[in-house]
């Protein structure tokens, strides 16, 4: 009986020990979603060449199709031409996500949040986005983490080169300045 029991609880371990950060579940008409995609995530990258049409959000590339629905919170249609970079969107992918950095799936759908705190993350996130361009760092930029302090935002991003990992940015509202913290 013990012997039973030490296999079950193996078997368990083993089991559960299989799975990654990026494990996805059986969506209601059996479509494989990512289980992060429930939280609101920003644009930090838009890539088109030709018929390719790509989003950065968070850590992930999601590829967008004709099939793609992009909409805003309202319900509105939306095309690629009409997403910008730090806009708050919950994305949902068509299926697996491919384990390289950043990971990279196709877009099933892309919702547009459209709350005034929304669009004022978009801006935070927008000038974090254009800073690390102007400093000409190679590699995407991935938006870690973004908190509301009391005179503003603290951001916490990534440049996906490795060369620039966990930059810190403050943002004050006040006088709309982003400062890279040391």
């Amino acid at each position: 009986m013990l012997k039973k029991g030490i296999i079950v609880i193996a078997a368990v371990l083993f089991l559960a020990g299989c799975g990654t950060a990026r494990d996805t579940t059986s969506g209601d008409e059996g479509d494989t979603v990512n289980y992060r995609e429930s939280e609101p995530m920003f644009i930090t990258d838009l890539m088109a060449e030709g018929e390719m049409k790509r989003v950065l959000i968070k850590d992930i590339i999601y590829g967008i199709e004709e099939e793609t629905e992009i909409v805003n919170d309202k319900g509105e249609e939306l095309a690629f031409e009409d997403l910008e970079l730090g806009m708050r969107v919950i994305p949902e992918s068509t299926g697996p996500i491919l384990e390289s950095y950043p990971g990279q799936t196709g877009a099933k759908k892309i919702m547009v949040l459209t709350d005034d705190e929304s669009k004022a993350e978009a801006a935070v996130v927008r000038s974090v986005v254009h800073e690390i361009k102007n400093e000409e760092l190679d590699g995407f930029t991935i938006v870690k983490e973004l908190k509301k302090t009391e005179s503003g935002y603290e951001i916490h991003a990534d440049v996906s080169s490795g060369t620039q990992p966990n930059r810190v940015y403050l943002y004050d509202m006040a006088t709309q300045k982003l400062e890279l913290q040391p």
